[in-house]
């Protein structure tokens, strides 16, 4: 019972995992169409701090 509440809370954070992740990837094609690099390269940064 214990290894399948464990996998359930694994299976949970990489969920959340990689939603993060899909919004990193939106603010970058987001920010690419309407600014620099520079731009996008600070959000995803600052984005990727919040892990």
């Amino acid at each position: 019972m214990q290894k399948n509440e464990n996998l359930m809370e694994v299976l949970i954070l990489e969920k959340e995992k990689n939603f993060k992740l899909k919004m990193v990837v939106e603010n970058i094609n987001a920010m690419s169409s309407d600014a620099s690099i520079d731009s996008a390269s600070s959000t995803v940064q600052i984005l990727l701090q919040c892990y």
